[in-house]
């Protein structure tokens, strides 16, 4: 028999079809786009947790309903204090003012500069950009002055000084801002000492003494020990006696008050002229790669800005012939220093110090004109409510129509109620923020909207029949006696309803008067 038949497995071989991706949809993309996002918020929760900030719910959040609301930028914050380098976009208005007073400044060898005006009007604002926009331009007018450097030191004069307290604090201060810029280390080296010489006469010299004593004693009153026959007394006191005095006495070391105004001349001039060597690489130094340079020298510009002078209005003698306002006696005692020293000397004073310079200088022997090479009255910002308000508007809003017409009358409402005074503006725009959930607002209910149109009301009347209430203004300092006029029916301080009654009679009397000289 032959073997028997092998036996075969027969496969059949099924065809292989080629793996095709499928195309890639836009669908497809953000799935694969939104699982990477997924996966990298994981990482970073794991490497950073404390990175992650949680939605927390306002705590601010409430359930009042308001008659119009007018969305804030989110980047709003209350502002209480006087715009300075940090908030000038806050700033508004008086371009011409500020660029004018600031060349002026930059391109004078020294003195003195008067800023009046009336209290809130924002003087102390006005100063702060002026002495920005001296920093900004400072590279233009380096061609043309050199290398310069603005030190500018404010100085809050809100009490009564004697002119030697000045001189020390314009001293002491020059000496402490030189160091806080940093410029100090790289004066000469004669210079410092001459810095240092006259501060140290100026430093308090400062003596505490203590003295304490101290008594005590202890015992009882007179008691009886004992019986009959045998019979003791026995008497003990206690008491405590203790005291303590502690003084203190300051004095300033010996400085003559010729001497150190000598002194601060001498050295503020030496600072406006020569100033420092800016430090040069050694390389540049030695002529390593170019050909060696000499240092550059570079110019301090000092600015001292004297602030809050309408304060010391409040302690002038009241009557009496012979007795002089305080801030002249300053000034007389310190004109040499004020003109000739090299110094700018920015004044900020208020509207009083203002109409005393008018009428001083209508005696023909006026110190303000011998002293101060300047003078600014800053006017009330009676139209510049518009751009204060909107630069603080969230942007790409659309509001509805009748959100729209309150915001307008809202303006028309502080314009009235800010006088055209900035700091009350801004203070009466501040009561009507609030936040809903993590948006700033305007917030208006239906009783402020009412009260609101009615305020808008009496400014439209003073605004239609302002040339014939307040008359055309032909005044010496532009801005000054309009301003007066202007703030006449705010200081009447009736009622609401009599105020509105007031200003209607008071038209109604122009209009018939104007008719009778029509008709005479």
């Amino acid at each position: 028999m032959g073997p028997p038949p092998s036996s075969t497995t027969v496969i059949s071989e099924t065809p292989t079809v080629p793996f095709v991706e499928p195309p890639v949809t836009g669908e497809t993309l953000r799935q694969r786009v939104k699982g990477l996002g997924n996966r990298l918020t994981v990482l970073y929760r794991f490497l950073f947790p404390a990175g992650v900030v949680s939605k927390v719910r306002s705590p601010f959040a409430s359930g009042h309903t308001y008659e119009a609301a007018v969305p804030l930028t989110k980047k709003f914050r209350f502002v209480h204090e006087p715009v300075d380098g940090t908030t000038s976009t806050r700033f508004v208005g008086r371009e011409i003012e500020m660029q004018s007073l600031a060349q002026r400044i930059l391109f004078s060898k020294g003195g003195s500069f008067l800023v009046t005006g009336y209290r809130g009007v924002g003087k102390t604002s006005f100063v702060n950009q002026v002495v920005r926009t001296l920093e900004l331009a400072l590279p233009w007018a380096e061609g043309a002055l050199g290398k310069t450097e603005i030190v500018d030191i404010y100085l809050n004069v809100a009490r009564p000084v004697e002119p030697s307290e000045i001189m020390h604090h314009i001293i002491r201060r020059l000496r402490e801002r030189l160091i806080e810029k940093d410029f100090y280390r790289l004066l000469d080296k004669k210079l410092r000492e001459d810095l240092t010489l006259p501060y140290d006469r100026t430093s308090v010299n400062m003596a505490r003494k203590l003295a304490e004593s101290s008594e005590r004693t202890f015992g009882f009153d007179e008691a009886s020990i004992g019986s009959d026959w045998m019979k003791a007394a026995v008497k003990l006191g206690w008491s405590s006696k203790r005291s303590k005095t502690q003084n203190y006495e300051m004095s300033y070391l010996g400085c003559d008050d010729k001497a150190a105004e000598h002194d601060i001349i001498r050295i503020s001039r030496q600072l406006a002229d020569g100033g420092y060597s800016q430090p040069t690489p050694g390389w540049r130094r030695h002529g390593l790669i170019f050909w060696p340079r000499e240092p550059q020298m570079v110019r301090l510009k000092i600015v001292f800005v004297f602030d809050e002078l309408d304060k010391l209005e409040e302690f002038n003698p009241k009557g009496g012939k012979g007795k002089k306002p305080v801030i002249d006696e300053i000034l007389g005692a310190l004109k040499n220093l004020f003109t000739t020293s090299g110094v700018t000397f920015v004044f900020v004073a208020g509207k009083d110090l203002q109409e005393r310079w008018l009428d001083d200088v209508g005696k023909g022997d006026s110190v303000y004109e011998s002293v101060f090479s300047y003078d600014k009255y800053l006017p009330c910002l009676w139209s510049d409510v518009d751009p204060i308000c909107n630069a603080l508007l969230a942007d790409s809003v659309t509001l509805p129509s009748y959100d729209k017409q309150v915001y307008e009358e809202f303006k028309k409402y502080l314009v009235f109620k800010g006088r055209g005074i900035p700091r009350r503006i801004i203070r009466t725009f501040n009561d009507f923020v609030g936040w809903n959930g993590e948006q700033p607002v305007l917030a208006f209910t239906r009783q402020a909207v009412r009260q609101i149109r009615f305020f808008a009301g009496l400014q439209e009347v003073l605004t239609t029949n302002e040339k014939l209430l307040f008359g055309e203004s032909h005044e010496e300092v532009p801005g000054a006696q309009s301003d007066k006029r202007r703030l006449l029916p705010h200081r009447l301080d009736p009622a609401p309803v009599d105020v509105r009654v007031h200003v209607e009679r008071r038209f109604e009397r122009f209009q018939t008067t104007k008719c009778q000289d029509c008709a005479g």
